[in-house]
C-alpha cells in the first residue's frame, strides 16, 4: 500500500519533518508513507484522484470527525477492494470548492480544531499509524 499526504507548501520546519519522519519510519512494515510537496498556486493539487487502483480524501478542518477504529475500518476496506494507493489532501473548506470533481464522501477531518498545515500532517501520518496498529493487533503506546 502506498499512502500519500499532498501539502501546498515548499516544505516543513525542522521540527515538523522530525515528526514526520518519525512516523514514516514506524509505518514502514505496513505501508509506504511519504509527504508530497506542491507549490502554492499548483493547479494539479488534487486533479490526480481517479485513476485506477487508487483513491484520493481531502483533509479539511471541521466538526465531523472520524475515529480510529472508523479510519482503521476504511483503510482495510479499500485494502479489500484493491486500492493500492491513498492520497491524503490537505486543504480548506474554500479551497474545495474549486475542485468540482470532489465528492462529499472524499472528505473528512481528523480534528475539530483549525489546525496549521503542519500540525495537520503530524496528526494524519499518527492517524494512519494508529489504523495500522489497529488492523494488525498491535499495542498502540511502546
Amino acid at each position: 500500500m502506498e499512502v500519500n499526504i499532498h501539502v501546498r507548501s515548499k516544505k516543513f520546519n525542522n521540527t515538523t519533518d522530525f515528526a514526520l519522519q518519525e512516523y514514516i519510519k514506524r509505518t514502514r512494515n505496513f505501508c509506504r508513507l511519504s509527504i508530497v510537496f506542491h507549490k502554492p498556486g499548483d493547479k494539479s493539487f488534487g486533479v490526480e484522484t481517479k485513476q485506477k487502483g487508487s483513491c484520493a480524501f481531502f483533509v479539511v478542518p471541521g466538526k465531523s470527525t472520524i475515529s480510529s477504529t472508523d479510519f482503521a475500518g476504511l483503510i482495510s476496506g479499500l485494502n479489500l477492494n484493491g486500492i493500492s494507493r491513498i492520497s491524503f489532501y490537505l486543504t480548506t473548506r474554500e479551497e474545495l470548492t474549486s475542485m468540482s470533481n470532489v465528492t462529499s464522501s472524499e472528505i473528512f477531518s481528523v480534528s475539530s480544531f483549525d489546525m496549521s498545515k503542519e500540525m495537520t500532517a503530524i496528526v494524519l501520518a499518527e492517524q494512519i499509524y494508529r489504523a495500522y496498529t489497529i488492523l494488525n493487533n498491535i499495542t498502540y503506546h511502546k
